[in-house]
């Protein structure tokens, strides 16, 4: 039992487990990180590089539940629930990525980065309206973000809404001279 284990014997089975991952021995992996979890069901981070090896392995469903399983508390939460997003979004399960970017949202507070997120998955749904929404609570938080403005620009090129691409892109070359891809998009 591994509740016998000193806790470096612990941290040495961790560390076991990431090499496996790291040359891609998923089974391993999983098989390291499991005894451990056996002992402690409350280790999140190591519940986490489960949930990535399951992923990597290509065993979504099962990532899907070992990330479901992680506390709403901390860094590895709001990891988790990236992960989680991606997954759905890959398996065309829009709402329930959204709502794992939410739930992330809720636990980290305003990010850029998971507005960012969030508004790839509404674009990648052809939900252009939300898509934009979202990039613009991002802008909120960072206006001298020039990639925001950038990616503003975008959407509103995908929603056919001429003027407010040129105003996102003038908006990101304003703040960014040399921002190539503006640069291009206005010829």
């Amino acid at each position: 039992e591994l509740s016998k284990y000193p806790a470096n014997k612990i941290d040495a089975m961790v560390k076991i487990g990431l090499i496996y991952f790291e040359q891609k021995q998923y089974d391993n992996a999983i098989i390291e990180f499991s005894i451990i979890l056996a002992a402690d069901p409350n280790a999140p981070r190591v519940r986490y590089y489960l949930a990535t090896a399951y992923e990597e392995k290509g065993e979504l469903e099962k990532a899907a539940e070992e990330f479901k399983k992680i506390a709403p508390e901390g860094e590895t939460y709001v990891d988790a629930k990236v992960h989680l997003a991606y997954i759905y979004q890959r398996q065309g399960r829009t709402q329930d990525a959204v709502n794992a970017i939410m739930d992330a949202m809720k636990a980290k507070g305003q990010d850029v980065e998971l507005y960012r997120l969030l508004a790839s998955i509404y674009k990648d749904a052809n939900r252009l309206q939300d898509a934009i929404d979202t990039i613009l609570k991002a802008i909120e938080i960072e206006p001298n973000n020039a990639e925001l403005h950038f990616i503003a620009g975008v959407f509103y090129d995908d929603a056919k809404i001429t003027d407010k691409v040129i105003e996102q892109m003038k908006i990101a070359i304003k703040l960014n001279p040399e921002h190539a891809n503006a640069l291009n998009y206005l010829g």
